[in-house]
């Protein structure tokens, strides 16, 4: 058993993973566009949720996607977000 004991930590890592996440959205969308409305911008971070889920590849999941690795290791499908009431 760890410091915070086994459902603490795995509390802190999903905080850390979502904190990492929110930093990538923040550098590659909020900060890279000017947006001229509230659903341009929605439209630029969903495309991006998309891009990322679907089409990059992690090395940290052995350079498979997010939604192939949680296809092959969990038997978990996901589907491409049309709206951000969905993230």
């Amino acid at each position: 058993m760890d410091l915070y004991g086994n459902e603490m930590s795995g509390i802190l890592k999903t905080y850390g993973m979502v904190e990492n996440f929110n930093k990538r959205i923040k550098n590659n969308v909020l900060k890279k566009y000017l947006f001229s409305s509230i659903f341009e911008m929605e439209e630029k971070i969903i495309k991006f949720v998309n891009e990322y889920n679907f089409e990059k590849r992690l090395k940290s999941l052995n350079y498979k996607t997010p939604e192939q690795f949680l296809k092959e290791k969990k038997d978990l499908t996901i589907s491409y977000n049309v709206s951000l009431s969905n993230i």
